[in-house]
This record gives C-alpha cells, structure tokens and sequence, in this order.
C-alpha cells in the first residue's frame, strides 16, 4: 500500500484481512483497519462486510475494588448493572439519585457514562473507599499458548489470562489482576500497573513489541478473522 492517506472502504479493509496484506499498509491504513477488525460493534456481528446488526448484546459489568487499608479481607468481584439498578437508591451500594453530585455515592448515571476500561472512585472521609471500573462488554480473549512477557527483568508466562486489545495495547483483563498481583509480588505488580495508569488505563498493558511473533496477540486476532471472515 502507498503512504498516501486516504480512507479505506469497508470492502477494502476486508479484502486486506482476508489477503493477509496488513503488513503492506501505511500506518494511518493499518490504523483503519484496527479499528475496523476490533471494533465492539464489527466483531459482535456475525454479518461481516454487511450492515451491522447487533442482538443479544451481553451484560454491562463492572469490577469493584475496595480500600486494601479500610477493607483488607475484601475481595474484589465482579457486579453487573442489573444488580445495581436492582440495588435501589440508598440500598447495600449507597447508590445516589441520577444528578446528585456527591463524592460519597455514585449514581447509575455515573456508571452508565463510564466508558470501557474507565474508573468511577467514591470517595469516604478517610480516603478512597471503592473504585467501580467498567469491564469490557465482549467476551474476553484467553492466551491459550505459552506466551512468555518481561516485567522489569523477570520473564512471566501469560498463558491462561484474559485480556482485550484496546488500539496499540493489549490490556489485561481486570479480574485476573488479583491472581497476577499474587504471582508477581507488590514491587513488580504495583510499577506495571503504574505504567499502564500512564497511559490513562488502570489495568497492566502490553505493546506489540512485548511479544514473540509466534505469540503475537495481533498476529492471532488477524488469524482468527481471516478464518472466520473466508
């Protein structure tokens, strides 16, 4: 593909994929067809190259994470919006009415504009009390292949831990945070997630030059769609 920018059409993009020609395109290209491939509502369709129609779509979930300080034998899990709307206002969650501005609840409206990734922190006198991040609305990838990264100077196996591309990152997914944070101690979990913070996200990321090219998450996901796409 030329360096000239122009924007691809539907057709093109496909026939990109579908010829494994990735590696020929421009950046500004490749970045349309990223964003193409991975976006939510593409890949949800099973109609590809068609008018997308989206059906079924799953439930909005969100990982809550309490104060280790004020809440140290608490968990974190996983709560759905329906268990929150079930909640009520002033119910287990403290849920506030739409419009209120206060740091000591949230309101549905709070997490109905989070957007993916994103963290809404309610706030107590003390200190930070729960932070409630959106999870991705899509099913989850799994590195189901040894797939060996480098946290400072120690190398990590990935296999078995979900994540999602998210543009140039891969991140990891949210709920395998505390399992990572066990295996990889406070020092080493604690500086990788500061760098994924510095990139505005709060989970640990990974960039294409992380991996093995046999392991590349890119590499597979472009794989993957080819497959299903033929």
């Amino acid at each position: 593909m030329s360096d000239t920018k122009v924007k691809l059409t539907e057709e093109q993009m496909i026939e990109i994929l579908k010829n494994k020609k990735i590696n020929q395109c421009s950046k500004e290209e490749r970045d349309q067809v990223m964003d193409f491939a991975f976006g939510s509502d593409f890949m949800e369709s099973d109609n590809k190259g068609e008018k997308v129609k989206i059906t079924n779509k799953p439930e909005v979930k969100f990982l809550v994470t309490w104060n280790e300080e004020a809440y140290s034998d608490t968990k974190p899990r996983i709560v759905t919006m329906s268990e929150f709307v079930d909640d009520g206002i002033g119910g287990n969650w403290n849920i506030e009415e739409d419009g209120e501005d206060t740091d000591l609840g949230f309101t549905i409206e709070n997490l109905k504009n989070l957007k993916v990734g994103e963290t809404h922190t309610v706030y107590s006198p003390f200190g930070w009390d729960i932070k409630i991040t959106k999870e991705s609305d899509k099913p989850e990838e799994v590195f189901t292949q040894s797939t060996i990264v480098y946290f400072d100077r120690y190398d990590f196996d990935l296999k078995g831990y979900g994540y999602r591309i998210n543009g140039e990152f891969v991140e990891i997914h949210h709920s395998e945070l505390p399992r990572l944070k066990e295996k990889l101690g406070d020092d080493v979990f604690n500086s990788a997630m500061q760098v994924g913070k510095d990139y505005g996200v709060d989970t640990i990321i990974f960039t294409e030059d992380d991996f093995e090219e046999n392991a590349n998450p890119w590499t597979l996901a472009y794989e993957k769609f080819c497959g299903e796409s033929e």
